[in-house]
């Protein structure tokens, strides 16, 4: 479903690992994003709804996570800007969302 379930009832950090890793892999293979993103775009574009039920919609689809965990890695080489190089960028998920975590 595009969401992960953190075992967090495991003691055993290797299990938590191979846990995860077994859910990583089935949601990369999983058509249920592209699924969801074509009936939302569906629902936006063509549908006539409503825009509140229309939010609602988005927010049913994409909204229901307590917490986001990211491993993106941010830029490899120096970024400028200006001319000035940055000393550091922080990043961030924009979602409707409890909890965030940014690995770096």
């Amino acid at each position: 479903q595009g969401q992960l379930r953190f075992p967090i009832h495991k003691e055993d950090p290797l299990k938590v690992f191979e846990d995860v890793k077994a859910q990583i892999d089935m949601i990369k293979v999983s058509p249920e994003p592209i699924i969801r993103h074509k009936i939302l775009n569906f629902a936006v574009l063509q549908s006539g709804l409503p825009k509140p039920t229309i939010a609602d919609l988005a927010l049913d689809a994409f909204g229901k996570v307590t917490a986001m965990l990211s491993n993106v890695p941010g830029p490899l080489e120096t970024v400028h800007i200006l001319g000035q190089p940055l000393e550091d960028l922080t990043f961030y998920c924009v979602a409707p969302l409890g909890l965030y975590f940014g690995i770096v």
